[in-house]
């Protein structure tokens, strides 16, 4: 019993690993095509990535939620 629930928590934090490597490097792709795009103050910049951060923690909360 312990050992499933061992190998259950295993593969719930790969899942989780891979999730988050993913949406962090959909973020940094983002954040670099807006710097791009158009200049962009530190107020905006803040905001962006308050937002990204804010989208990410839900994803991968739901991943981990989904188990």
């Amino acid at each position: 019993m312990a050992i499933d629930q061992v190998a259950n928590l295993e593969q719930t934090l790969n899942r989780a690993c891979k999730a988050s490597a993913f949406l962090h490097s959909t973020e940094i792709l983002i954040l670099a095509f807006l710097l791009r795009v158009e200049p962009i103050g530190y107020k905006k910049m803040g905001l962006i990535l308050s937002m990204l951060v804010f989208v990410a923690s839900i994803f991968i909360s739901r991943s981990l939620f989904l188990c």
